[in-house]
């Protein structure tokens, strides 16, 4: 099950930003002697991109967020319905704990997601640099 999610879930995204390539073309600029990659949308294009964007972005840290929540809740009702000396409430308290990481992972997924969405809703044309490295690098980063 897990290797035809990974494959649908790749395929998925392979698709689901498609229109990207298609609206982008090249334009040579003779006076700066370089290639200029331009991308234009048209505004109904704009609109699916935004919200693909902004769905790339939710959609993994909501599921991260809920898969951790119903393995912290389904093991403290398991171990309520075992060790009866503790209450429910304990337990999650107690699961909460141990697997805090896993809380912690998913808001990390957030934080490192959140530069590239106010790029792309932040960002406009500029002039770029002549060694365009590291904008590469900290693009990736």
């Amino acid at each position: 099950m897990a290797k035809l999610l990974i494959i649908v879930i790749s395929l998925f995204t392979c698709v689901s930003f498609l229109h990207d390539p298609i609206h982008r073309y090249l334009i040579d600029d003779d006076e700066e002697q370089r290639t200029w990659c331009m991308v234009h949308f048209t505004p109904s294009i704009e609109i699916f991109n935004s919200f693909i964007n902004i769905f790339h972005f939710i959609v993994p840290f909501g599921l991260k967020l809920i898969s951790a929540m119903s393995i912290i809740g389904s093991i403290a009702t398991r171990r309520a319905s075992v060790k009866k000396q503790n209450s429910y409430m304990e337990h999650i308290k107690m699961q909460f704990r141990k697997h805090k990481h896993l809380i912690i992972s998913s808001s990390c997924l957030v934080i490192l997601a959140m530069p590239r969405l106010i790029i792309y809703f932040a960002s406009e044309c500029m002039k770029s640099a002549r060694e365009p490295l590291i904008f590469l690098i900290g693009y990736f980063v």
